[in-house]
């Protein structure tokens, strides 16, 4: 008797869980922007009839946020007496040489850094990074909270 039972509980929570999901199309939940989407390609996501309203929250949620995780790449980074006047002289030489990218001055103590630009991937941070290597060699890229302004 027991045993029925406990088939028969099995088989009523394997129906509740296969009727609850939902098949959502990843489009729908606005995940990524229109310019990643291809006319070819339809991605499902085979989840709970909820996903699509907590994905709409947390966008919600983080849509008043300035800041989001990217990469930035340091060009600087130095400690001592002339450690902010040299990075006042980097950051005002990456400005002047390449005006598209925005040079960040950063002190977490006894340290000055100057980090370069707001990039959405590692990919993007370190093409760039490949222009600054001759004036930059230990330049390297860096995980960041980046601008979502300036992306």
């Amino acid at each position: 008797m027991i045993k029925k039972l406990i088939l028969l509980f099995a088989i009523s929570t394997l129906v509740i869980t296969i009727n609850a999901q939902q098949r959502i199309e990843l489009a729908q939940t606005g995940l990524f922007p229109s310019s990643y989407s291809s006319t070819n390609t339809q991605v499902f996501i085979n989840g709970n009839a909820r996903l699509l309203s907590v994905i709409k929250d947390h966008k919600e949620i983080n849509k008043g946020k300035l800041e989001i995780r990217g990469w930035r790449i340091i060009v600087y980074m130095g400690s001592g007496k002339n450690a902010r006047n040299q990075a006042n002289s980097v950051k005002l030489r990456i400005r002047n040489r390449y005006s598209d990218v925005e040079p960040h001055l950063v002190h977490h103590s006894p340290y000055f850094k100057i980090l370069v630009g707001d990039y959405r991937t590692r990919i993007d941070a370190e093409s760039f990074r490949r222009k600054l290597i001759r004036e930059y060699p230990n330049s390297y890229v860096v995980e960041s909270e980046v601008l979502k302004a300036n992306l």
